[in-house]
């Protein structure tokens, strides 16, 4: 007998990430940015023969929707994590389960992930199910999505995190949407997912921490990734005239990272993240503070990831000298050329996911380092005119 499993996931995006609710940075235009909402109703099914149920749960009373135990939810934006839950419900029949989160996301494109786990799952654990999707939001607008998780979102999904593995350089500022693999390849794939989740997902077998794609899985994802060709792209520069720059204060602990389009990292410096965000960290071999990509470095021997994102601006004292980002050369890390560590005062060029930007620092310490900021909010864009931006908003 065929079942139909569906997953609701209701994300309504209000007000700010909440990860990013405790006041470690602003980000304010000259004449403000409106954040704006997402709100997202997602639906996933088991599709195939229909053998994956959500079991392993208990009913809270009479009344009530059973709570499960079992799964958790993780949400993230632009690469962040946004909110990660286990309180979960789900329906009597074990064919939906149901999240409520609320989040923010800068105007834009917003690329966000959403991904079922496992409640035991850790670092090593693969998620049952996935999506990505790319959200339009106007200054505090609101946009409204209804994406479906399925054996084919989380065949694309990990066929896509392969293609942006597999062509770290060429698809850096790429989204879900750009990714354009054979669908033949993509059904292939989305079968053998399919069967694996009838056998870790019934009423008798509950997936945990352990759970793992099958190699057959990941090496069709990487075949898929290998065969799927990178679109050809060309920047624009924005034209001073047109250039809209956010601008605004953080304040960066040790240890954490910052993102130009969401705010700081609360995660500890653990696992690669994509993009990669600017942090301030000890290098290991200098052991001077720096400013730059934590996993350039973080394995002296072998680092981790070589993504270029800082430069130091050695030919001005002030962050309105930084009118743009061409002809710039970006480094892993750096902390002022010439001088023995980081300073107030000091301007620095940066391109963190992207989006392209100055900063100046306005205090350091031991543990932390606090700046001023502006950067395009277009990605791939490399005007940093002020005076262009109050010109275009009068």
């Amino acid at each position: 007998m065929r079942k139909t499993l569906c997953l609701v996931l209701i994300l309504s995006v209000m007000g700010g990430i909440a990860l990013f609710s405790t006041g470690c940075g602003s980000d304010g235009g000259i004449l403000g940015v409106a954040l704006g909402i997402i709100a997202i109703a997602a639906i996933a099914s088991s599709g195939g023969a229909g053998l994956a149920t959500f079991a392993a749960s208990h009913r809270d009373s009479p009344r009530a929707a059973i709570t499960t135990t079992g799964y958790k939810a993780v949400i993230k934006v632009n690469g962040v994590l946004a909110t990660e839950t286990t309180t979960l419900t789900k329906s009597p029949d074990e064919t939906q389960l149901f999240i409520n989160a609320e989040l923010s996301a800068n105007p834009g494109a917003n690329e966000y992930s959403v991904e079922i786990f496992p409640a035991t799952a850790n670092s090593t654990t693969d998620p049952l199910l996935k999506l990505y999707k790319v959200a339009n939001v106007e200054n505090g607008g609101r946009a409204e999505e209804a994406p479906t998780l399925n054996a084919t979102s989380t065949a694309n999904a990990l066929a896509y995190e392969a293609w942006k593995k597999l062509n770290p350089t060429t698809t850096a500022l790429l989204t879900i949407n750009d990714f354009k693999p054979a669908s033949a390849d993509i059904d292939a794939l989305a079968t053998k997912i399919q069967n694996q989740l009838n056998a870790s997902m019934t009423g008798t077998v509950t997936p945990d921490a352990t759970f793992q794609w099958d190699f057959s899985i990941d090496a069709q994802a990487s075949s898929t990734a290998a065969s799927t060709t990178v679109p050809t792209t060309t920047t624009t520069t924005t034209s001073t005239s047109t250039a809209t720059i956010t601008t605004g204060q953080a304040t960066l602990p040790r240890g954490k990272q910052w993102f130009p389009n969401t705010g700081v990292s609360q995660d500890a410096l653990q696992t690669i993240t994509s993009p990669v965000g600017l942090a301030f960290f000890q290098h290991p071999i200098a052991t001077v503070d720096v400013l730059g990509n934590y996993w350039h470095v973080s394995t002296p021997t072998t680092p981790g990831d070589q993504t270029m994102v800082i430069a130091y601006a050695s030919d001005t004292t002030s962050l309105d000298g930084v009118t743009t980002a061409e002809n710039v050369t970006f480094y892993g890390t750096t902390y002022g050329a010439g001088s023995c560590c980081l300073a107030a005062n000091q301007v620095y060029v940066f391109n963190v996911g992207g989006y392209y930007g100055a900063l100046q620092i306005t205090s350091y310490s031991s543990t932390e380092v606090s700046f001023s900021y502006k950067y395009n909010t277009t990605s791939g864009q490399k005007t940093l005119s002020q005076a262009s931006f109050a010109a275009s908003h009068r």
